[in-house]
């Protein structure tokens, strides 16, 4: 009443603002209504029963692009992150964790199943790419045998994704997901068992709502994922949750950039966009050292950002009585590159996308009173692909089988951390392996090999990775993380070591490499190598198959 007396006194203008401001208010209103009422998604899922009693909720923090040497427990002095460094204390630190793809879709797939990228089939980023029906963890957990008997079953488990950017349901790595939350499609928490909450979430005024909430809430997705953790309070639950702070763009909130960034700096990067790395690899503009080192500071920034939503995180399992009985896990999906140079191209690298230490190498940190010391560091080499059978050996379950998969996409190609810790192994595998569209790389211990993709396809006429005028790369990893001596001239056993290692794990996987497709932005770097004098080109095998016959 009030507000119809308001618009006759102000006339049809007014009107029409009112009715605009009524009707946003509406929404809103309903916006917070469907987040109270989807904050319960999953049900009734998750009630403790004979089957879950004995296992433990999973917390998997996956912060997109975090660079193991950031944190204050992998030795970094200058980035706070004490939540971080907390939960270190509580658990176990993997000093040297490596990740299987330095792109997010193909390492995700392999912390999700297990897997090798060329095994699980996400092989690269695109909107039609979409992974095998291979079991991902939350599946598993609603469904793996027991080793004492028995299986689990569908209502053991709630289970949500509350994801930031570039993943989706539709790719397949959700399979296995009550709910979901997803920031980069404007989706608020989705109830997977509810035709309303699928349909609204594709709804103009919900994704607006979405969105608008994201300009003044930069933690959305954190207090989303706590918001679903507080309402499962003894019960058994599964969350993962994508942070996205230490991905471009690097833009932290002002609490977050003013102890980092030089306040002198008066230069154009404000904030680091992808534009910004396409302009410098492009040879548009050439950054100032003053830039290279705005750019970092701001992803210190990030970083600092990350770890206090990690510890909101951690505080929602402590508000939920779960703290004790929840295993967390902190990783990284790859790390990134801030303008380090290339003494291979002589190159400035950005972002990721590269086979070198510093996209490869993540942190990787587990914590569980119940089931893992506290305070404790292991050396050894690990994979994103271990945590899965990891998790299982913790848990009492059987790996999971991939019933739907032709044989050679069954095998699980990680291995449970766990004989480690007890000091049973001292370790569980001799390289860890790493490809993306151009290169693959093996790491010892010590040393980074890293050949041309070219040189593994079968037929190939190099017997030690080299291609054309580009021989293998060795690098002693530990004590040139940067990656600027290349030792293959020198270390010819180590490197014919790595090589055939290398080629025999490339030849045992059953997706060729003429199926991973590159994107525009390899295309780009195949084009500065070419310039460059580098070769070694991008070719599938259809467009091998469509060319004609030299002279």
């Amino acid at each position: 009443l009030a507000l119809g007396m308001l618009c006759a006194r102000l006339g049809r203008g007014a009107t029409r603002a009112l009715a605009w401001i009524g009707a946003g208010a509406c929404l809103i209103g309903a916006g917070v209504f469907a987040r109270d009422a989807f904050a319960h998604a999953g049900g009734e899922r998750g009630a403790l029963n004979e089957r879950n009693r004995g296992q433990a909720n999973v917390l998997l923090i996956v912060v997109d692009a975090l660079r193991a040497d950031m944190l204050g427990c992998y030795g970094n002095t200058r980035v706070k992150t004490p939540h971080l460094d907390a939960l270190a204390a509580r658990g176990v630190v993997f000093e040297r964790a490596f990740v299987q793809a330095p792109f997010t879709g193909a390492s995700f797939g392999s912390i999700f199943t297990g897997k090798y990228p060329r095994r699980h089939g996400l092989v690269k980023m695109g909107p039609e790419v979409r992974m095998k029906p291979n079991p991902t963890l939350p599946w598993h957990l609603k469904s793996a045998r027991l080793r004492s008997g028995g299986a689990m079953r569908d209502e053991d488990y709630a289970t949500a994704a509350f994801m930031t950017g570039a993943l989706r349901v539709e790719t397949g790595l959700m399979r296995g997901l009550d709910a979901w939350f997803e920031a980069m499609e404007g989706h608020d928490l989705v109830d997977g068992d509810s035709a309303w909450s699928r349909f609204r979430s594709e709804l103009l005024p919900f994704l607006l709502k979405n969105k608008l909430t994201q300009r003044f809430d930069p933690e959305l997705v954190a207090s989303e994922a706590g918001r679903w953790i507080r309402g499962r309070a003894g019960r058994r639950f599964y969350a993962m949750v994508h942070l996205y702070s230490t991905h471009t763009p690097y833009d932290p909130p002002a609490r977050f950039r003013e102890p980092y960034c030089d306040p002198a700096y008066a230069g154009p990067i404000q904030a680091f966009y992808a534009q910004h790395r396409e302009a410098i690899e492009q040879g548009k503009y050439e950054p100032t050292p003053a830039d290279l080192a705005q750019i970092r500071h701001l992803y210190e920034g990030g970083v600092a950002h990350a770890d206090e939503m990690v510890g909101d995180l951690v505080a929602a399992l402590a508000d939920a009585g779960a703290l004790e009985d929840t295993l967390v896990i902190v990783t990284s999906d790859h790390g990134e590159n801030l303008g380090e140079r290339d003494a291979h191209t002589g190159r400035l690298l950005l972002e990721h996308n590269f086979v070198n230490e510093l996209n490869l190498r993540v942190p990787l940190l587990m914590a569980w009173p119940r089931g893992l010391p506290a305070g404790a560091r292991e050396g050894a080499l690990v994979e994103s692909v271990d945590i899965l059978p990891t998790i299982c050996d913790l848990f009492g379950l059987e790996l999971p089988v991939g019933e739907l998969l032709a044989e050679p996409y069954r095998p699980i190609d990680g291995h449970s951390l766990l004989p480690l810790l007890r000091g049973e192994k001292e370790a569980v595998r001799e390289y860890s392996f790493s490809e993306n569209v151009l290169e693959s790389s093996a790491r010892s211990l010590r040393h980074r090999l890293i050949v041309s993709r070219a040189a593994l396809k079968p037929g190939s006429a190099s017997t030690d990775g080299g291609v054309a005028n580009v021989g293998p790369r060795l690098y002693d990893a530990e004590a040139d993380p940067l990656m600027l001596v290349n030792l293959a001239p020198a270390e010819t056993e180590a490197t014919a070591q790595a090589w055939q290692a290398l080629k025999l794990w490339s030849d045992a996987l059953p997706i060729p490499l003429s199926d991973i497709v590159p994107s525009a932005r390899d295309f780009d770097q195949q084009a500065l190598l070419n310039q460059l004098g580098y070769a070694g080109q991008i070719q599938t095998e259809r467009e091998a198959e469509s060319k004609p016959p030299g002279p």
